[in-house]
């Protein structure tokens, strides 16, 4: 039997990470971690794809519909709350699993986070007023005035982190990027490995165009609809729903709406596959690997 160990199932959209962390668990007679930041929230089910009630029942999960949208959760809260839990599972069970697709929010809660100071709603307002209005090349503008540093390559793809750049310099004058950043790792206590599906591009996209298919017929467009007045939310500006929002105010017709939420899901999904190869150890399986032929890969250190 595992002992002390973290075994994460991470990946793009529509991969079935769901499916494998289930069954990873049941083997190892322990719990799952959600580590996907849409998920977290209550409001949101079909178009996070949240685990089926049965899926649910199957493995205890943490972290699936446990927040709300009005009460925000970063990844630096995310890490602190979940890593409790992850040492209580890894006692009592021995392992834990860890499934979800958000790196950010997995680098949190396998390395720790960065402290930096909170930012005032007033700078918050005023930075999305900016990006709305004017969009990212006025944001990598405004940072490089104050910190010609800040910006790299891959972050002005990155209209989230260049929002979150510009909140931090503006909430502390006269402060470069790097003095705000302490870089304290505070890597788990646990080995760890992380398992990713590798589907190929064609057969992963046909599955993300399938999965938005199933959303609309369960009822995205009601779900959408019912969350429509608080289309300000931070929460809410993902994939999915800011498609459907565009459509009810009249800028785009139904069949537009559909397949610009596959188009921005497969562009999501090919994000976060450039990330965990380029940011973690990853072990690519293939999609109908078996349950003991990854076992034998992984590492019982």
């Amino acid at each position: 039997m595992m002992q002390n160990k973290v075994i994460v199932v991470a990946g793009p959209t529509a991969s079935g990470k769901t499916a494998l962390s289930i069954e990873i668990a049941q083997k190892l007679n322990t719990e799952i971690i959600n580590c996907d930041s849409r998920q977290l929230y209550q409001e949101l089910n079909i178009g996070v794809a949240r685990p089926t009630r049965e899926e649910l029942n199957a493995v205890k999960h943490h972290f699936v519909a446990e927040f709300s949208i009005f009460s925000p959760v970063s990844a630096g809260s995310f890490a602190n709350i979940a890593r409790l839990i992850l040492h209580s599972i890894v006692k009592e069970k021995g392992t834990v699993v860890v499934c979800g697709g958000t790196g950010l929010y997995l680098k949190a809660l396998l390395h720790g986070f960065d402290e930096l100071p909170e930012v005032d709603i007033e700078i918050r307002q005023k930075v999305n007023r900016i990006y709305e209005n004017e969009g990212t090349p006025a944001l990598i503008q405004a940072i490089e005035q104050l910190d010609s540093e800040a910006v790299n390559s891959q972050m002005r793809q990155n209209p989230a982190r260049l929002k979150r750049t510009l909140e931090l310099l503006w909430q502390s004058p006269g402060k470069k990027l790097v003095d705000l950043r302490k870089n304290q790792e505070k890597l788990l206590p646990y080995p760890t490995d992380i398992i990713c599906i590798n589907h190929q591009k064609e057969a992963l996209y046909a599955r993300i165009n399938e999965r938005v298919d199933q959303m609309i017929e369960a009822g995205l467009k009601k779900e959408a609809r019912e969350l429509f007045p608080h289309k300000h939310l931070e929460s809410l500006k993902t994939v999915g729903y800011s498609e459907f929002f565009r459509h009810f105010e009249g800028e785009l017709n139904e069949e537009e709406c559909i397949n610009l939420i596959k188009q921005h899901t497969r562009n999501y999904a090919k994000r976060q596959v450039t990330w965990f190869k380029n940011q973690t150890p990853a072990m690519w399986i293939e999609p109908k690997q078996s349950i003991d032929s990854i076992f034998a890969s992984i590492s019982n250190d």
